[in-house]
């Protein structure tokens, strides 16, 4: 009878000792997995920082503004994830003033998401005050003919009024609009005029490298996305960010807390003219080798 008991206790403490090492062994993979996704992360981070230092971007001639969240510049140095961002730093080398888009107030701060769109940095929106607003006064007199690009992704639907991403404004006139409209629908603003209106179908939960073009000499505006003609007009557009001290650009809002922007906004650029079509291919590329986008072409 007490061997058998002996017996017993000894097969318990055999199987006590076989779950620690399988809860050994449980905690090395967990640690392990997790180690090696860090590592990709990190690969990731810092093959995109190679590939914009190599980007064809700061050669172009009339490079204005260049927001890059992959930047270590762009930010402050000690954001975490998850954090609120005060400020994001235009990266453009050619610039020798400092411009930003500020938000103060840290209840409408964006937040900072390191696994962004396809697994980078980028600035999320949750569609509800989140706004970052930058003053244009020192920036001078923007031409009407310009060229933006964004690298975007939106998710959520306020279905009973547009999402603003982007907003150029001065005053009530001369306004340049990117918003969502719609359940299904993605609408370029460029006023004055109602008219001008371009809309074009864009699906959410998708990655986008979009482009917005406006030349003058041939009357055209164009939206891109992912290298596909998404819509266009030949309207008379009057569009000038002209500099009369009230000049501002917006992210993630129209005005105040009015149209909201749900969804990521990794990188933004402007040129202040029209850009050649080698010189579009040139940046898209970029754009879409950084941000593993897929482009049409």
């Amino acid at each position: 009878m007490n061997y058998q008991k002996k017996q017993n206790n000894k097969h318990q403490a055999f199987s006590l000792i076989e779950l620690s090492i399988v809860i050994l062994i449980i905690g090395i993979l967990i640690a392990g997995v997790t180690q090696s996704s860090r590592l990709v992360s990190q690969f990731r981070l810092t093959s995109a920082r190679n590939i914009t230092l190599s980007s064809p971007v700061p050669t172009i001639k009339d490079l204005a503004l260049w927001f890059d969240a992959v930047n270590e510049k762009a930010f402050d140095s000690q954001i975490s994830d998850g954090a609120g961002i005060a400020y994001w730093q235009d990266t453009n080398p050619m610039n020798t003033t400092q411009f930003r888009f500020i938000q103060n107030t840290a209840s409408d701060q964006p937040l900072f998401t390191t696994n962004g769109i396809n697994g980078l940095p980028c600035l999320r929106f949750n569609s509800s005050n989140n706004m970052t607003k930058m003053t244009l006064s020192s920036l001078g007199s923007y031409p009407r003919n310009n060229t933006i690009f964004m690298i975007m992704q939106w998710h959520t639907l306020n279905t009973t009024i547009n999402q603003s991403m982007f907003l150029a404004i001065h005053g009530e006139i001369d306004n340049s609009e990117f918003a969502i409209n719609s359940p299904s629908n993605f609408n370029f603003y460029f006023w004055p005029g109602a008219g001008n209106n371009l809309v074009g179908t864009i699906p959410n939960n998708t990655s986008y490298v979009m482009r917005r073009i406006y030349n003058s000499a041939i009357n055209f505006s164009g939206l891109h996305l992912n290298g596909n003609l998404t819509a266009s007009s030949t309207a008379n557009l009057l569009g000038n960010y002209s500099n009369n001290g009230t000049t501002s650009m917006t992210l993630g809002n129209h005005i105040g807390s009015f149209r909201t922007f749900g969804g990521l906004i990794g990188e933004f650029i402007i040129f202040n003219r029209a850009l050649s079509n080698d010189e579009i291919i040139d940046v898209e590329r970029y754009l879409s080798r950084k941000w593993s986008i897929k482009l049409s072409y």
